[in-house]
C-alpha cells in the first residue's frame, strides 16, 4: 500500500523506533512500529477487513467517508485518510480499493 503523512514532522517521528520510544515509551513504539510494518505489506486496507475487534483492527471513523482508525495497541490508534475510495454496495470492495492512505495522526487514548 502506499503511504503519504500529512505533514514532514509526523513522518519523520514514524520513520525511527527510537523517536516513536521517545514519544510513546518502548511498549507503545513496539506496537506502532509492528502497525506500520503490517501497512507497509498489506496491498489494500481490504486486508483488514472485516473490521475486528483487538490490536490492528480498523474502523471507519463516524462521520468521515474516506477516515479509518487503525488501531496499534488497546490506547493507541493510527487516524488515516483514504486517498482513492471506489464506491461499491459491498464495504469489503470498498475497502480493497483503497491502496493509498495518508496517516494524519496517532492518538493516543485513556
Amino acid at each position: 500500500m502506499d503511504i503519504d503523512f500529512e505533514c514532514p514532522n509526523l513522518q519523520e517521528l514514524c520513520s525511527r523506533k527510537s523517536y516513536l520510544i521517545e514519544a510513546y515509551g518502548h511498549e507503545d513504539a513496539g506496537y506502532l512500529m509492528s502497525t506500520f510494518v503490517l501497512l507497509f505489506r498489506v496491498s489494500s486496507l481490504g486486508s483488514l477487513w472485516p473490521p475486528l475487534k483487538g490490536f490492528r483492527c480498523c474502523h471507519q471513523v463516524t462521520g468521515y467517508s474516506s477516515r479509518f482508525r487503525i488501531w496499534a495497541s488497546e490506547t493507541l490508534s493510527i487516524i488515516v485518510d483514504a486517498m482513492e475510495i471506489n464506491s461499491h454496495s459491498d464495504m469489503q470492495k470498498n475497502w480493497e480499493s483503497i491502496t493509498r492512505i495518508k496517516i494524519l495522526s496517532i492518538e493516543k487514548g485513556e
